[in-house]
């Protein structure tokens, strides 16, 4: 009853004839009946949530942050593939490239030499093969060999030939101009000198050297055209110790017009190459011959169907695009052609024929990208740099540096994580389709690829057959814990206290407006 007296007699009087005492004692009322109560609230209420949760709070918070962090990433790869490989599907449909694949096109005459390189190699393999699988066999026995000639004497294009001579004397046994056959390469040595110094090259060299070069050759109509050769040594002889070498050689003439069809045409691809600096760009005709790269490497007129490169790494994602039909993402995978790791995004090249209504596959255009690519796109900016982020594809080949394996080495690798995430990408496609499939979270605690316990999280890259995985250690995670603790504390503390003064001057002012009374006199009345 006494309250309600107290706000009846509030009314009555003035706040004029409060001493500052009595402000005081009034402002200190007020206060223990409100920050006490609120400070006992807020304490009891984290006491019990710490109990109840603990930090599970802070671990789905980080968990989510993961999760973030590892889309945001994916989303960025994912753009600048999409980049690329609208690029490949601009050239793979441009009319200009595929007149190259359909004019058989050869830009440089390097493809030439390419070529007949490979040939002279590849028949000189066969040689030895056959030597090593017949010791008992002389030269006269290999002259009435069939089967051998065969082996020696092989068309190379529309014009050349394969030719072996004995680096004993210096006599070609084996030669497809009567001619020519069972003389000594010194009859040329004034005639045509260069091709005597080629010959005269390999037959010297020891140990043995190849040799090639161009020289003037006289064709079966008496003119003086230019021919191109490339002598392979073989390592293998006869039960008389006879040792030979292999030559491979062809007009240059027989490819002059598609090399000066091509030139516009190489000029343009190089212009588009510079302009989106690419590391390089490759074009592969249907037969598995590389007809044009930006960077002229050694694989330029290669042929990844037969010889020695049919098993190359290159090979193997020829007629993988060929089967596949579309664009494709590879690597970063070692290729043994440029001794590195290479990433390529490829694309086939069709051409539309009216008389079948078919569209007939052509060749393969491929961009190559530089090898620091991926390892910049994935660049770690999450906690200032500490945890790991990592590119794998499904073969479990990590495609950027490991955080607890040497730079320098590749593995393979595996964890719970990453074949969630390719079951993860599995799903996106399940569901494409209409089908129904698990929910797969995408983060968690789990054991990384060498086995320590993480905090991580995971994004599939769709096209690419990559998955991206975001990880921080235990410390690391108890780390960000104590950061979160830190500050959500300062924040209770900080809007505890702003809450706090705003009730105490609320209050403040209400009984300032309502009572205006001497509070200590009014409850001894």
């Amino acid at each position: 009853m006494k309250i309600f007296q107290l706000f009846a007699l509030s009314k009555a009087l003035h706040y004029e004839n409060f001493s500052w005492e009595e402000k005081k004692m009034k402002f200190l009322f007020v206060f223990l009946i409100t920050f006490l109560p609120l400070s006992l609230f807020v304490g009891s209420s984290i006491f019990i949530y710490d109990n109840f949760y603990g930090n599970k709070p802070f671990e789905n918070q980080i968990l989510k942050d993961l999760e973030n962090f590892a889309n945001s990433k994916a989303n960025l790869i994912q753009e600048e593939f999409n980049g690329v490989k609208e690029d490949v599907s601009f050239l793979s449909n441009s009319k200009e490239i595929k007149n190259i694949f359909n004019q058989d096109l050869i830009y440089d005459v390097n493809v030439v030499k390419t070529q007949i390189r490979l040939n002279s190699q590849r028949v000189s393999k066969n040689i030895e093969e056959f030597l090593i699988l017949h010791p008992e066999m002389t030269l006269e026995d290999l002259l009435k060999s069939e089967e051998f000639n065969k082996i020696a004497i092989q068309q190379v294009g529309e014009t050349g030939y394969t030719y072996v001579g004995s680096m004993v004397d210096g006599i070609f046994y084996f030669h497809p101009d009567v001619n020519v056959r069972l003389k000594s390469y010194n009859t040329w040595e004034d005639i045509f000198p260069d091709i005597w110094r080629l010959i005269d090259d390999i037959i010297k060299s020891s140990p043995c050297q190849d040799s090639e070069g161009f020289y003037d050759w006289k064709d079966i109509n008496g003119v003086i055209r230019k021919k191109y050769t490339y002598h392979s040594c073989i390592n293998a002889k006869t039960k008389d110790n006879y040792t030979f070498y292999i030559g491979a050689s062809t007009y240059i003439d027989e490819y002059s017009e598609t090399v000066r069809l091509a030139s516009e045409l190489d000029k343009e691809l190089r212009n588009f190459q510079e302009v989106h600096d690419y590391d390089d760009l490759i074009l592969i005709n249907k037969n598995g011959d590389i007809i044009w790269t930006f960077k002229k490497e050694n694989y330029l007129g290669i042929s990844l169907n037969k010889g020695v490169y049919n098993s190359s790494t290159l090979s193997k994602i020829y007629n993988k695009v060929k089967s596949d039909l579309g664009i494709s993402v590879f690597g970063p995978i070692y290729s043994d052609l440029t001794n590195e790791n290479i990433i390529l995004v490829t694309s086939p090249i069709f051409n539309y024929d009216n008389q079948t209504n078919k569209n007939n596959f052509i060749g393969i255009i491929a961009i190559k990208l530089k090898n620091d690519y991926l390892i910049h796109l994935v660049e770690n900016t999450y906690l200032d740099g500490s945890g790991e982020i990592y590119l794998v594809n499904r073969e479990g080949e990590h495609l950027t540096p490991l955080k607890y394996f040497p730079s320098e080495q590749r593995h393979d690798i595996n964890s719970e994580r990453i074949n969630l995430c390719f079951q993860d990408y599995y799903n996106y496609y399940l569901k494409q389709g209409g089908k129904s499939t698990e929910v797969i979270k995408k983060s968690g605690i789990y054991k990384n690829y060498i086995d320590k316990p993480v905090f991580g999280a995971h994004q599939y890259i769709l096209e690419s057959g990559l998955c991206l995985l975001v990880e921080i250690s235990e410390k690391e995670f108890l780390t960000e814990i104590s950061k979160k603790t830190d500050n959500s504390f300062k924040e209770i503390i900080f809007y505890f206290i702003l809450f706090s003064l705003i009730i105490i001057f609320f209050l403040f002012f209400i009984f300032e407006y309502f009572f205006k009374i001497n509070l200590i006199e009014g409850v001894e009345k």
